[in-house]
């Protein structure tokens, strides 16, 4: 169902954009910045830890990180994030990697992490 939302306003804007200023190239955009901004609903996220580091993939964007970058480790009930920052900063939301999990694999993620970092 959240799907036919995002249809809905990719379509909206689209329209906007070529019928309201009269530019298809407005309405392209307009409905590409919708489907690039709901890319992780759509499209999923691909998540991966290994011995190297930790990785979040979503369509063509890649972030990953080394662990010996890793300076900063936050678990909360939905994601673990690994952040290069010291001390948490507005700068947070912008750097690091995030790993969402679900309340069934919570544990293996975290244990798979303490696995290959050691300072967590």
């Amino acid at each position: 169902m959240k799907s036919v939302g995002v249809g809905i306003a990719a379509v909206a804007a689209g329209a906007l954009g070529w019928l309201g200023f009269g530019q298809p190239l407005l309405g392209l955009l307009g409905s590409a910045m919708i489907l690039a901004s709901t890319a992780e609903y759509w499209l999923g996220t691909t998540y991966q830890i290994s011995a190297q580091g930790a990785s979040s993939r979503t369509g063509f964007s890649t972030t990953s990180m080394e662990w010996s970058e890793v300076k900063r480790v936050v678990v909360s009930d939905t994601e673990l994030k690994l952040s290069p920052l010291e001390q948490a900063t507005t700068m947070d939301a912008f750097r690091g990697v995030s790993l969402k999990f679900g309340k069934t694999n919570r544990d293996s993620v975290l244990a798979c992490m303490r696995r290959f970092y050691a300072d967590a």
